[in-house]
């Protein structure tokens, strides 16, 4: 009997526990931006990619107090295909003309998008939708900025492509 009771107590406070923590959430870095766009063409979801450096202190700021919690709440699920471009460390990826470049080349060749961290908001294509944010000002106001920059882009990219991503 004590067995079981206790079984049931280390049962109940693992559960408790497991409930209270956060769950783990990964912001996944892109090595294909040709094939994210594909797969965001498919679903009629709006690229949100961070330009990142592992060096960041503002970088991890976001990512932490922005988008994981973004990701956490599924909110934008059904709008939104989120990827991380890092430009530190020579690292690659496939651009969206299938190409493999530099991601420091991708970002600031194309985008303009020297400064880390900054968000950019594409089509499928890897067009812009609405302008970049840039760094990580105002912080109490910040979450209001992307949600405004997600609501916009993603109006955007539904009256170029109405058929696609009607939730």
């Amino acid at each position: 009997m004590r067995r079981c009771l206790l079984l049931f107590l280390t049962l109940l406070v693992t559960t408790a526990g497991a409930q209270d923590a956060p769950s783990i959430v990964r912001i996944p870095s892109t090595k294909n931006l040709q094939a994210d766009g594909q797969l965001a063409s498919r679903e009629g979801k709006v690229m949100l990619v961070l330009v990142s450096q592992e060096s960041c202190s503002y970088c991890e700021r976001i990512k932490h107090e922005v988008i994981k919690p973004l990701i956490r709440s599924g909110q934008y699920a059904n709008r939104l295909l989120i990827r991380e471009l890092p430009i530190d460390g020579g690292a690659e990826s496939i651009d969206f003309n299938g190409a493999a470049r530099e991601n420091r080349e991708i970002a600031f060749s194309r985008y303009r998008a020297g400064l880390t961290p900054t968000l950019l908001f594409l089509a499928p294509d890897g067009e812009p939708l609405v302008p970049k944010i840039v760094g990580f000002q105002t912080p109490d106001m910040y979450y209001y900025y992307v949600e405004q920059a997600i609501e916009l882009a993603y109006e955007k990219l539904q009256r170029k492509n109405p058929m696609k991503g009607a939730n």
